[in-house]
Parts: C-alpha cells; structure tokens; sequence
C-alpha cells in the first residue's frame, strides 16, 4: 500500500488558485520539491507563506534571485498554551476587513 501527498502552492485571497503542485509519494519531503515547485511561480510573486521546511540554506538564494520573500513560522516549541496541559490555544482569527481604516 502506498500513501501519497499533495504539495501545493497556491493564492491566498477570496478564491484560492493553484499556482504549482506535485503529487508524490509520502515519502517525499517539502524540502526535495520545493526547487521544481518554486520554478513554476509567476516572476510576479513577492510573497511566499510556506512552513519550516521550506526554509532551508540550499533555498533560500532560490527565493531572492526571483525577488520573493520566504515568511514561514518561526522555529521551536509553541509558546503559547492554554491550562497548563500543553495544549495550544485557539489562534484568533484574522479579519482585514474588521480592522479600523479599512474601508476610506
């Protein structure tokens, strides 16, 4: 029996459109497609949200000769818990819209 995983980039905005992908075997780290995958992003692209895995030394001149920059959570333990009990809070959700200013 074999698994599979879908390593995706896409759009984040109202519609979410697939930029790159790669279906592979489980097996197969961020860290090895990422190279195909980031060749396949519109010059375009500024930004890129992407885990831990996509931080790495061998990528990282990869994202600045395209011009883009690599924003990935930072490293280490959750800091936050909630209770004691190591569990992680509940992230408060991020609304654009609700900020003040954001309509003129």
């Amino acid at each position: 029996m074999y698994s599979w995983e879908l390593h995706l980039i896409c759009t984040e905005a109202r519609v979410w459109a697939p930029l790159a992908g790669a279906l592979t075997l489980a097996n197969a780290t961020n860290h090895t497609e990422a190279p195909a995958l980031i060749q396949e992003l519109p010059l375009e692209l500024r930004f890129l949200l992407g885990n831990q895995h996509y931080r790495a030394p061998d990528l990282e001149p990869r994202y600045a000769r395209r011009g883009c920059l690599l924003i990935t959570p930072k490293g280490g333990t959750y800091p936050h818990t909630k209770g004691g009990g190591g569990h992680r809070a509940p992230a408060p959700a991020y609304n654009p819209l609700s900020s003040p200013g954001a309509f003129p």
